[in-house]
């Protein structure tokens, strides 16, 4: 139960981030696209997770948390919708 509220209360975070730096930019642009592209990670206490995003729509994720069991690692793949700059 903790790796998936860790996992999904992370990817929120990292949403958030993003899309509070696209919708606060400097000086408006003639293309209304966020630029995501490249890694991004964050860490609370002992648990990490590394996501990536590539130009060409798709992205790849790796969690590291620990359980009862000991030390697990998750990974995984995913595809966005949206303008790549």
């Amino acid at each position: 139960m903790k790796k998936k509220s860790f996992f999904w209360s992370m990817m929120t975070t990292m949403m958030v981030v993003m899309l509070s730096v696209g919708i606060t930019a400097c000086e408006p642009d003639s293309d209304s696209s966020i630029d995501i592209v490249g890694t991004w990670s964050g860490k609370s206490d002992e648990d990490q997770i590394t996501v990536t995003f590539y130009n060409n729509g798709s992205g790849s994720y790796i969690a590291r948390y620990y359980e009862t069991t000991g030390r697990e690692t998750e990974t995984g793949s995913f595809t966005y919708i949206g303008n790549v700059v």
